[in-house]
């Protein structure tokens, strides 16, 4: 698989780290919007990247890739993944695939109108210690709770409050907690349950009206999930579904689901599962399989996932009054600042201009999304005033744009069918039920000695 890389910043290294350890996938170009272009020769020399642009349409144009991979600030998603479409690309989008589920809908329409693939990037969903919580959950009789902490306090966060506003703490490029952090959580859950029935956002907001950290309720006909995310703060991360029978957990990072711990019927274990260190090889390999073995099946899946997150985002920061695409009014910066002052944040209060951006605002490159920043090594006119407020844009996928799951793939052979991904449905929640859903026979439980 073939990669043409749109963007250079801390996340498109971490990206190359992770292709470096790859056999099936490499990069063949990258964009970048620097009018310096050195940090772009100087990746594409360390890696062996064949073309630099500073020409995204050229890119996209000229490039000698099965994919563009979009590594660039939220607001900027939506534009250069149309673009890519357009001219026949396939297409990985990091998380959140676009600010609103109207422009992911676009985008996954646009897909499948073209024969073409969409992936987000949302790598906790492609470990190994996810998918075999994935099969435990089915063991766990009725859920009664699901709880999620993604809590990392961000390396802008002080700059923040000096006044430095990168795009990951501005409204305008559409960053903040639940973008950033929280996605992730909510992934997980939605990825397991589906949409939720309500969604409630309880956010701490800074100065400029960004929510700073904040816990989003998901209310399912049986149970609530709890989605704590922060930029402000750090606490150990944890993903966790409970039942009647017991619970699962995946300890760690939610980014990169380290660590896999259950206990369920008298029965426990702590595995260690996930193949690779690197946090992004798996979903770079999960998305390789699917392209060749063109199994509609698992993209269509994928997308209608994104889907969904999308709208739950949406409907998150419309609960908690969250505006973005706009700028902040400033006597909410300076009620802010005056509360600051009497909270003894000296660098805040010492800042020349409270939410000044000394940042490129226009450079899609600038201030990368923190829950990426691991240790480990042009749309539619109708969009626009969609973007400037918090409305919630329902989208479904379309099933007549699904095509055959049979067509052949680039080797002429038929697409295998995918039992994991085959007429799928997300885990039921009534008390009494059985078969494969969360009620079934503890008989059925998978085999620990295999694991």
């Amino acid at each position: 698989m073939r990669l043409a890389l749109a963007g250079t910043g801390s996340l498109a290294q971490d990206l190359l780290l992770a292709v470096q350890q790859t056999e099936d996938v490499e990069v063949t170009a990258i964009y970048h919007h620097s009018p310096d272009p050195d940090a772009a020769r100087e990746l594409a020399e360390r890696y062996g990247i064949r073309e630099v642009y500073s020409d995204y349409s050229r890119m996209v144009r000229m490039a000698k890739a099965d994919f563009v991979y979009i590594a660039l600030v939220n607001d900027a998603h939506f534009e250069y993944a149309k673009e890519a479409l357009e001219h026949g690309l396939n297409v990985i989008v990091e998380k959140p695939m676009c600010p609103t589920a109207k422009e992911v809908k676009l985008l996954a329409d646009m897909a499948w109108e073209r024969e073409l693939f969409l992936f987000e990037a949302v790598t906790t969903l492609h470990t190994q210690n996810y998918r075999s919580l994935r099969d435990m959950v089915k063991q766990l009789g009725s859920i009664r709770m699901v709880l999620c902490n993604f809590s990392q306090r961000s390396s802008r966060y002080d700059r923040y409050w000096s006044g430095l506003v990168a795009p990951a703490f501005s409204p305008e490029h559409f960053g903040g907690a639940l973008h950033d952090i929280n996605v992730y959580n909510i992934n997980f859950v939605v990825d397991l349950f589906g949409a939720p029935d309500d969604v409630g956002y309880y956010a701490n907001l800074g100065y400029n009206g960004i929510d700073l950290s904040g816990t989003v309720i998901l209310q399912y006909p049986y149970f609530h999930a709890v989605c704590t995310g922060a930029k402000d703060s750090t606490s150990p991360g944890y993903l966790i579904v409970q039942g009647d029978k017991g619970y699962v957990k995946l300890d760690g990072t939610p980014n990169s689901a380290p660590k896999l711990e259950m206990n369920i019927s008298g029965r426990s274990g702590v595995f260690r599962l996930n193949r690779y260190e690197h946090r992004m090889i798996h979903e770079l390999l999960d998305f390789d399989e699917t392209w060749r073995q063109r199994n509609l099946t698992r993209a269509k899946y994928w997308l209608e996932t994104s889907i969904a997150v999308a709208d739950t985002i949406e409907r998150a920061a419309a609960s908690a009054g969250l505006v973005y695409g706009v700028q902040t009014d400033s006597s909410l910066e300076e009620k802010t600042a005056g509360q600051a002052q009497d909270e003894g944040l000296s660098a805040f209060a010492s800042a020349d201009k409270p939410g000044q951006d000394t940042y490129d605002a226009d450079d899609p490159e600038a201030g990368y999304d923190d829950a990426d920043e691991m240790k480990t090594g042009h749309g539619a006119d109708d969009l626009e005033q969609d973007r400037e407020g918090s409305g919630i844009f329902v989208g479904y996928f379309d099933d007549d744009k699904a095509g055959d799951d049979s067509q052949e793939d680039a080797d002429g052979d038929k697409s295998p069918e995918d039992e994991d991904y085959q007429d799928i449905e997300r885990f039921p929640f009534e008390d009494d039920y059985s078969g494969t859903g969360a009620g079934a026979d503890t008989d059925d439980f998978l085999d620990i000695e295999e694991l």
